[in-house]
């Protein structure tokens, strides 16, 4: 098996951990994936739910691999005139055997995410819209299409919301099977497929009035049902404010030669043109499954908070790009089929050559993105647990740093004695400048941790004491700089205490870390996942801005350069280490740690303008000014940038 052994990075804790706990994952909810996860896990029950969880995607891999494969031989078979029916069976294998060639598609088939099983319901989704729009199809029952069409939307929905755009093929199955069904009958019999669909929705009241440990949202009641369904606790922007340069990176992310391949890319190519060219049903349902799924998620990541330009590179979003590499693989197999088309002289050395060299990169893939000994996620919850010292109050904020220890301590019960929670005490401070103390503190473990708009946990509750007894741990959030007044370093986390803590209280802390938990300098060794590489600079990048805040100048460097340790083309961490040099006065160093990150992401704002403002003290003006204009470009004219020129302004007047 290449599926992960346990539980692994993003939402897999959480999804895991709504199958240990039959609970509810993130707005809203997924029921579809949760309750197919619960059947599967009521049929493996000796199994962990995080080993449920990443064989449920496995699974649905394999399904999505299988409807490719039907796909294709019934396009073989429906010209059986034409093509060769003897080879349509070897043809048929090349639209899988592109899936097995993406990398994305097989890292979504071995750890736990609702990916796969939406690319499984989008395949069965294409099938009955071929036997909707088909007057031939052998079914006599015409209305079973739309049926079904109706029922897979509804479970697709259910699985994942972006899953509404399936509305335009749904409208398009209906007119266009008009022809030899009634569109309003087919309109009805949709609807009916649909509301049973939904019907999965149930789910979240049902099982939230049981509280189950996760519990994301409370949706037990109409108002928070709909509070989970409107996904509210993510908040909107106006496209216009989002990132500049965050089109080009999401159109980047496709990275169609890289997830496809250059055989793949090409071959799929013309396999879409001869689609569009000589099916055009097929070319209609292809593209109303990919093309409005696809713009409704660019739309909504441009207009919700807190999506950036780091997010799309480092983060990661080629998971949601999976029914474009999809089309491809048809595409791919298309090309098959009109190799066979020759009845007297198929054109086999060519499939043959097709089917080799699927089977080279789909093997290579393979070996790359195999899980079956990714045991890193479970070390990285013990470097988490191990910063905790007993009966701790720790709450984290980041999906790594919250939901892989969120789901071995409540699904599995490592360190039981930790009070462990998702969020940030950040969250409780409302004024700015407000520091952390013990009121904040209770006011927190009180308030924001059993709200239901902040915390996905149902926690037990604590007493007053019980609070002001226990040590507070958690992850350093620079976006709130008046905490680190407070920190100490503990592992990899800090400890919030009560009362400021001084540089000196830091470096001893510090020092003493280092011996008890080496981890924290441990440095990389040989070839890392990318979900590691990215965990493991987040946490070094955190430390170093505390540090950096503090002023503690020394261990901030040494923080920034473990982080490019682990993922040196980090843009941010290389804009971080340019500004700890900048503090310290090391110019020279600091310009090439700032070209560095503009290099490795041309559209971050802040090196710019911090590396303008050093060309303006070395009376480089004519760079400076340059610099600083292309930085009122990517921060559409921020108040910080039209200070700064105003700054240089009054440099150059200088002299």
């Amino acid at each position: 098996m290449n599926t992960a052994p346990g539980v692994s990075f993003h939402d897999s804790g959480e999804f895991s951990l709504a199958i240990q706990s039959a609970g509810i994952p993130h707005p809203p909810g997924a029921p579809t994936w949760v309750v197919a996860g619960l059947i599967l896990k009521s049929l493996l029950p000796a199994l962990t739910g995080a080993k449920v969880a990443n064989l449920l995607s496995a699974l649905m891999g394999a399904v999505a691999m299988a409807l490719s494969y039907k796909l294709v031989l019934r396009l073989a078979s429906n010209d059986s005139e034409q093509v060769d029916q003897k080879g349509k069976y070897a043809v048929a294998a090349l639209a899988p055997l592109t899936l097995l060639g993406v990398g994305a598609f097989l890292e979504q088939s071995f750890a736990a995410e609702q990916y796969t099983l939406l690319l499984a319901i989008l395949f069965g989704i294409v099938h009955l819209s071929l036997d909707a729009v088909d007057p031939d199809s052998s079914s006599k029952a015409k209305w079973k299409p739309y049926l079904g069409i109706g029922l897979l939307w509804g479970l697709a929905v259910g699985n994942h919301p972006s899953q509404v755009t399936l509305g335009l093929l749904a409208l398009y199955v209906v007119f266009a099977g008009g022809k030899h069904f009634a569109w309003w009958k087919g309109m009805l019999c949709g609807l009916a497929g649909l509301i049973g669909g939904l019907s999965v929705f149930a789910y979240l009241p049902l099982r939230s009035a049981q509280n189950p440990v996760l519990d994301w949202g409370n949706p037990e009641t109409v108002d928070r049902m709909m509070w989970s369904l409107q996904r509210k606790q993510w908040k909107g922007r106006s496209i216009s404010e989002a990132p500049v340069g965050m089109v080009k990176a999401w159109f980047e992310s496709y990275d169609l030669l890289g997830q496809v391949g250059l055989v793949g890319l090409a071959v799929g190519a013309v396999g879409l043109f001869l689609v569009a060219k000589n099916k055009k049903p097929l070319a209609w349902i292809i593209g109303l499954a990919v093309i409005p799924y696809s713009a409704v998620l660019l739309v909504g990541h441009l207009s919700q908070e807190l999506m950036d330009l780091p997010y799309i590179k480092y983060y990661g979003v080629i998971d949601w790009h999976l029914p474009l590499y999809a089309a491809f693989a048809i595409g791919v197999g298309m090309v098959g089929v009109a190799l066979l088309k020759n009845k007297e002289k198929p054109l086999w050395p060519l499939i043959g050559m097709l089917a080799v060299l699927g089977l080279v990169r789909a093997g290579q893939q393979m070996g790359e993105q195999s899980l079956k000994e990714f045991s890193f996620p479970a070390t990285f919850a013990k470097m988490h647990f191990d910063a905790a010292p007993k009966d701790a109050i720790m709450v984290n904020a980041s999906d790594n740093g919250s939901q892989i220890p969120a789901y071995l301590r409540y699904g599995e019960n490592v360190r039981p004695d930790v009070y462990f929670a998702f969020g940030m005490p950040q969250q409780a401070f409302t004024q700015p400048g407000q520091q952390w103390s013990a009121q904040t503190k209770l006011a927190y473990v009180k308030g924001a941790l059993r709200d239901p708009n902040q915390q996905p946990l149902n926690l037990a509750t604590l007493s007053d004491e019980d609070i002001l007894r226990r040590p507070f741990i958690g992850e350093y959030n620079s976006g709130a700089p008046q905490t680190s007044a407070n920190l100490l370093p503990s592992g990899i986390l800090f400890e919030y205490k009560d009362r400021p803590t001084t540089a000196e209280e830091i470096r001893a802390a510090e020092a003493a870390n280092r011996v008890a938990h080496p981890e924290v300098l441990e440095a990389p060794k040989g070839k890392q996942h990318r979900l590691v590489k990215e965990a493991m600079a987040a946490v070094h990048l955190r430390r170093a801005m505390f540090f950096y805040h503090r002023k503690v100048l020394d261990l901030a460097v040494d923080s920034a350069k473990l982080a490019l340790e682990w993922h040196p083309d980090h843009a941010p961490a290389w804009f971080t280490l340019g500004s700890i040099l900048d503090e310290m006065k090391k110019y020279d160093l600091a310009e090439q740690a700032y070209l560095d990150a503009i290099q490795r992401m041309p559209d971050l704002p802040g090196p710019r303008q911090n590396l303008a403002y050093l060309y303006g003290l070395a009376k480089n003006f004519d760079r400076a000014e340059e610099l600083a204009q292309e930085e009122m470009r990517l921060t559409r004219g921020s108040k910080n940038t039209k200070a700064l020129i105003d700054v240089l302004a009054q440099m150059k007047a200088k002299g």
